[in-house]
C-alpha cells in the first residue's frame, strides 16, 4: 500500500483585541504545536508571517490571514483511523484571554490538508525556508494541465530552492458545502533569499501570498 504524504497548512489572524499577538503567539508555540507534535504523524512545524498577498482583499471581503503555519504530515490516511489523535486536540487553554478559553472564539483559522503531487528541488537547503511563497489555485484555474505545468505557471518568474505542488485532500472544520471552494492546489516555493520582484502568479484563480520566516519545531531537517 502507498503511503500519501501531505501537508497541513493553516492560515490564521486574531479576531478579539484581548488576545495579544505575544500571547497567540505563546499559545501557538508553547501549547498548541506540542500537541501536533506529538500525533507521531506531524514530525516538524514552521511558522511564518505575511509579507504581501496578491490579489489583495477587495472592499468588503475577509482580510487575508497574516499568520502561516506549515506541518508535514507522513501519512494522511491516519486521518481516516478511527483512533485519529488529531482530532482529539485540545482547543481550550487557561493562556486564552477569554472566558471561554476557546481558541476559535478569538482567532480565526483556515485549515486545509493537501496531498504531495510533485516537487522540484534546484539547490539543496537544509531546515526551513526563510521565505515562502504560497500560491493556492481553483479547480477552474487548474483545468486539465499537467502537475508539473501547473508548478511553473505558479511562479511564472524566478526560482525556488524547492517548489512543490499539493492537492487539496480536505479542510476540518469547514462548513458544510464549501469543500467544493476549498478544493484545488497549493504550490509551496520555498527561498533562502527571495529575489526583488519574485511573486506567485496573477491570473485568476490564483490566490498568491510571500511569507517570512518566524520560528521552527521538531525535526527541522524534514522537507514539506
Amino acid at each position: 500500500m502507498t503511503i500519501r504524504c501531505g501537508l497541513f497548512l493553516v492560515r490564521s489572524k486574531i479576531m478579539d483585541p484581548a488576545l495579544t499577538p505575544e500571547v497567540f503567539r505563546q499559545w501557538y508555540e508553547q501549547v498548541h504545536i506540542p500537541h501536533l507534535l506529538g500525533t507521531g504523524k506531524i514530525p516538524a512545524s514552521a511558522r511564518y508571517t505575511l509579507s504581501s498577498s496578491s490579489p489583495p482583499p477587495e472592499d468588503g471581503q475577509e482580510p487575508t490571514r497574516p499568520y502561516l503555519a506549515v506541518y508535514p504530515v507522513t501519512d494522511l490516511d491516519w486521518l481516516k483511523t478511527p483512533d485519529c489523535s488529531f482530532f482529539t486536540i485540545p482547543l481550550h487553554d487557561d493562556m486564552l484571554p477569554n472566558a471561554s478559553k476557546f481558541v476559535f472564539d478569538v482567532a480565526a483559522f483556515d485549515a486545509r490538508f493537501f496531498e504531495r503531487v510533485v516537487g522540484v528541488e534546484s539547490r539543496f537547503v537544509k531546515g526551513p525556508a526563510k521565505h515562502l511563497i504560497i500560491v493556492l489555485i481553483s479547480l477552474e484555474a487548474a483545468g486539465e494541465q499537467e502537475p508539473e505545468s501547473l508548478l511553473h505557471a505558479s511562479l511564472p518568474a524566478g526560482e525556488a530552492d524547492r517548489s512543490t505542488l499539493f492537492k487539496f485532500e480536505f479542510a476540518p472544520g469547514a462548513k458544510e458545502g464549501s469543500a467544493e471552494k476549498l478544493a484545488g492546489y497549493v504550490a509551496v516555493h520555498e527561498f533562502t533569499e527571495l529575489p526583488d520582484g519574485v511573486t506567485g502568479a496573477k491570473q485568476a484563480g490564483y490566490e498568491s501570498a510571500t511569507y517570512n520566516f518566524l520560528s521552527s519545531f521538531g525535526d527541522t531537517e524534514v522537507k514539506i
